[in-house]
């Protein structure tokens, strides 16, 4: 009995153990794809970006422009460009003919002359090319060349635009996004030489030729993790390649095998610690429980025999009594050891721990995840109702829902003539006819047949499965589906939270429940009709607006009031967005000033005299927010305009999940006449 309590915690660490292995390593692995991804979409903007720049710069090259202010262009680009150390101009004697650095101008180029760089890598079908990790004369900062053809009118070769790029720009971003010194980013080329990476190490590094890079990208399994011993530091590593979209260079991102099997370790040893947890009260119990189970019988042996019946009378009643203790006891020791275990899976890093210990937990994991979903239920969302064209919404999402329910379900519209605006806050009235569908596929077991119809419906507030309607103008959406339907007792309780009928670990019971509650907020009334083997109909009944919706089809080219003579301060961290709305405030004609961050913004309000009014800025933004920004803006500004723009949810901005009142959002994507007329309104208000 003993060695049973011990084995059977035992195979249960053993197969938790290995359980947790095979989590650490793909986690490994999905974190290697995910920031691969994140450090090649950075390398693509940066060398889509000098593409862009090449072109301007033939251009400029070819009008002859006085060398000052050809000079001066070169160095203007150069700050809008925080990845590029330099831009110079070469003839075809490797001279430099013009610069954006005054340290090389009248010098000799730094990198090799136009016909000794023919040989470095370059784009297929273009003329860019990618040059050796070199250390520049005048400021001793490492950068690569990046070289383009130039052409003179006649058509002759005319030199080369060249373009210094910091690896040090590339690495800054790698350490920002590493998560610790166990992973590491490179940026290398075709050949295998080293341009950037974290963390740093000697330059002009090349791969060896034969090794786990050259045989990844041969393979074509780039993308795919792979363990090998790193050619850089001779650490063994798990790592993954994935090539730059259109240019000769590749992006790896690595974690190190150490660390992974550390991360597991430490796993491994808290379970440890919860075995013993365990193993220990639980021996020591059954030692207690065979000592009194042997002083029963002992006390019984020295009975006489005439008292048998007596003493085995007495047993029974010492065995029960035990029992009772024992279970006592062991009830204490549950409450203890799941106190425990619910203690351990608090501190879990990333959710990692709290998968490894599901098997212990068992009916204390399920409570856990009923108790967090009971809680999402219950949160109250704040509703943005406005009048909607019901058939529009629902015509918007067929793309989606295709996608959703998949090719074996067909998707059958009945749209309604004249239908009435419908009130109801669109975001959540989409999610809700999304929940029906995936709902309806699920009974439908993947195949066959969903309609979507609208009507204008009428109702005298007659009751229903759940509270009746009010009596008035009511805009249905019925979904229906021809999946295997419902008893009548199912339907009672379909709006039930956790009540489902899939199999365990299929549904959580709370996609009807969301529904129901979006539409009982709004104003509305479900209704379910379904037959067994017939398929389902979901209703639902939401208030008729008593205004016309937006019309979302006017043109954009509408007639605006100009910008002229109005100024915006814009503050937004994401360069590329900031470029973007300027671009757009200056082409409406607004004085547009534009920061990165908001002690920036604040320090230029307060420094200087001239008017701003109105200022756009983005919620989320390292150590000063926009909300905080604001306030300290109007402050100094009394009666400024403000403009928050966010990609993230307005909570950013809420209070009690709801917008305070005089405070204006605007939402990213941003789109121009949507911002335009936010602007003009605001600014129009007085």
């Amino acid at each position: 009995m003993m060695a049973a309590c011990v084995v059977g915690p035992m195979l249960l660490f053993a197969y938790a153990a290995w359980s947790s292995h095979r989590s650490a390593h793909a986690l490994a692995d999905e974190r290697i794809l995910r920031t691969l991804q994140i450090v090649s979409e950075q390398a693509l903007r940066v060398f889509q970006s000098i593409d862009v720049t090449f072109g301007s710069i033939e251009q400029m090259a070819a009008s002859d422009l006085p060398q000052a202010e050809l000079n001066e262009r070169l160095k203007q680009m150069v700050l809008v460009l925080p990845d590029v150390e330099a831009i110079w101009l070469i003839d075809p004697q490797g001279r430099i003919t013009a610069s954006s650095s005054k340290y090389l101008m009248g010098n000799e180029t730094v990198v090799p002359p136009p016909v000794e760089a023919a040989p470095a890598q370059s784009r297929p079908g273009s003329s860019m090319r990618i040059g050796d990790v070199v250390v520049g004369a005048a400021r001793e900062a490492a950068f690569f060349p990046v070289f383009a053809r130039r052409d003179g009118r006649d058509g002759r070769f005319a030199g080369m635009t060249v373009v210094s790029v910091l690896p040090a720009a590339f690495e800054r971003f790698y350490r920002q996004l590493a998560e610790d010194d166990s992973v590491s980013f490179a940026l290398l080329r075709e050949d295998g030489a080293v341009l950037a990476r974290y963390p740093g190490g000697s330059r002009g590094i090349k791969l060896d030729p034969s090794g786990a890079f050259r045989r990844a990208v041969d393979s074509g399994a780039m993308v795919t993790p792979h363990t090998t011993i790193s050619g850089v530091d001779g650490v063994e590593r798990r790592f993954a390649v994935q090539r730059l979209t259109n240019f000769p260079l590749y992006l790896v991102s690595t974690s190190r095998v150490a660390d992974i099997d550390a991360q597991w370790l430490a796993q491994v040893a808290t379970y440890f610690v919860v075995m013993m947890a365990v193993v220990v009260p639980l021996l020591l119990l059954l030692r207690l429980v065979l000592r009194r189970t042997e002083e029963v019988y002992s006390e019984a042996s020295r009975r006489e025999i005439a008292e048998a019946n007596l003493r085995q009378s007495q047993k029974m009643e010492a065995i029960g009594q035990l029992t009772g203790g024992v279970a006592h006891d062991f009830n204490n020791l549950l409450t203890i050891v799941i106190g425990n275990l619910d203690s351990a899976l608090r501190q879990k890093p990333e959710g990692r721990l709290e998968r490894a210990l599901v098997n212990a937990m068992s009916g204390a994991e399920r409570a856990a995840q009923l108790t967090r979903r009971l809680l999402a239920f219950s949160r109250k969302q704040p509703l943005k109702p406005r009048p909607i064209d019901a058939n529009g919404l629902v015509a918007g999402m067929l793309e989606l829902l295709a996608r959703s329910l998949g090719e074996n379900v067909t998707i059958d519209t009945v749209y309604a003539k004249e239908l009435w605006p419908v009130e109801a806050d669109p975001v959540e009235l989409e999610s809700a006819l999304l929940n029906l569908a995936i709902n309806a596929r699920d009974a439908m077991k993947g195949n066959g047949r969903l309609t979507i119809r609208t009507a204008n419906a009428t109702l005298d507030g007659a009751g229903g499965a759940f509270d009746g309607p009010a009596p008035g103008d009511y805009v249905l959406i019925a979904v229906t589906d021809t999946g295997e339907g419902m008893s009548p007792d199912v339907v009672e309780k379909a709006f039930d939270p956790f009540f489902t009928t899939k199999a365990p670990g299929a549904g959580t019971g709370l996609g009807l429940s969301q529904v129901y509650g979006f539409v009982k907020q709004s104003g509305g009334y479900t209704r379910i009709v379904s037959e067994v083997d017939r398929g389902t109909t979901m209703m639902l009944y939401l208030p008729r607006a008593a205004s016309a919706p937006a019309d979302a089809r006017a043109p954009a080219a509408q007639t605006r009031s100009s910008g002229v003579g109005h100024t915006v301060l814009v503050v937004e961290d994401d360069g590329a967005v900031r470029s973007y709305i300027v671009e757009v405030l200056r082409d409406l004609g607004y004085t547009v000033i534009d920061v990165g961050d908001g002690e920036a913004a604040l320090q230029l309000v307060e420094q200087q005299d001239q008017p701003i009014d109105l200022l756009l800025t983005d919620v989320v933004m390292p150590r000063m927010n926009g909300r905080m920004l604001a306030e300290a803006v109007e402050r100094q500004r009394p009666g400024i305009k403000v403009l928050f723009m966010t990609g993230y949810a307005r909570d950013a901005i809420a209070q009690d999940g709801r917008l305070e009142s005089g405070i204006t959002l605007i939402q990213k994507p941003i789109v121009r006449d949507d911002l335009a007329a936010r602007i003009e309104a605001l600014l129009a208000s007085g």
